[in-house]
């Protein structure tokens, strides 16, 4: 089988914080950002020695294995872009909250956070927010481009004129229609390169999970034949009965796998 490009990504966005366990390398650095008692002279490199701004973390050069940790409930103003960034499998990039809260990036009319051409990026447990559609925001919350096994989760996004969270090119793309308190349509998107040297075919597994951590449905794409080093595209269309519907009284949220 082919080596299948992988994002597990949140479908309504906004799901209570959680820690994640993150293994460091030994050559790969933490940096802290903390936007009230940081200071942009100092190393970065401990909460008590954290940047103050997101001006100065866009400076550093990130490898494969860097964390980035901003600040849980500090307030942060700008957006982070990261341009043909390479983590790995075992090493990946992520950028995170940490202490009591989720760390809130406000945009304004931009976005806050653009990431293209990437690999093994994590991007989880914080808060975008633009300044919203009718006061001139005309972006997305965070975008990821053409890259690859990355991963967004733990994300509450609000105040974007297109979507919260966007994947493109290179990735799964989610995108829900029709929704009721009956039913809801979800439409995946699926990029999936062969990275071998010989023709390969390839078969995608979707799992949806609801919040309480049930599967909702697992299906299977019907084969498809990829040539050497090129992409396929798998499109799928899912009927979920009875939704549980998102709102700021019981911030509902299901995630989808595809691998």
């Amino acid at each position: 089988m082919s080596k299948i490009i992988y994002l597990s990504i949140l479908i309504l966005l906004l799901i209570a914080g959680c820690k994640e366990d993150i293994k460091q390398s030994a050559d790969s650095s933490l940096y802290y950002v903390d936007s009230q008692a940081g200071n942009d002279v100092y190393s970065g490199t401990s909460p008590e020695k954290a940047w103050k701004s997101l001006q100065r973390l866009s400076q550093q050069k990130l490898k494969a294995g860097d964390q980035i940790y901003l600040s849980g409930s500090n307030h942060f103003h700008g957006s982070l872009k990261f341009y043909n960034l390479e983590g790995t499998k075992e090493s990946p990039v992520v950028i995170t909250s940490y202490g009591e809260g989720r760390a809130v990036i406000e945009s304004g009319n931009s976005f806050a956070v653009l990431a293209q051409n990437c690999k093994y990026l994590k991007i989880i447990n914080i808060q975008v927010s633009g300044s919203g559609r009718l006061n001139g925001n005309t972006t997305n919350g965070i975008e990821l481009i053409n890259c690859r096994f990355s991963e967004i989760d733990s994300i509450k996004a609000n105040g974007y004129f297109y979507s919260g969270i966007r994947v493109t090119g290179g990735g799964l793309l989610v995108a829900y229609s029709n929704v009721t308190q009956r039913s809801a349509v979800l439409n995946v998107q699926v990029d999936v390169e062969n990275e071998y040297d010989k023709t390969k075919n390839a078969t995608l597994q979707y799992t949806l999970v609801d919040p309480d951590g049930e599967t909702v449905f697992s299906k299977s794409d019907a084969d498809q034949t990829i040539p050497a080093q090129e992409f396929s595209r798998f499109k799928q269309q899912f009927t979920i009965v009875e939704p549980r519907l998102w709102s700021t009284g019981r911030p509902e949220l299901y995630k989808l796998k595809a691998f």
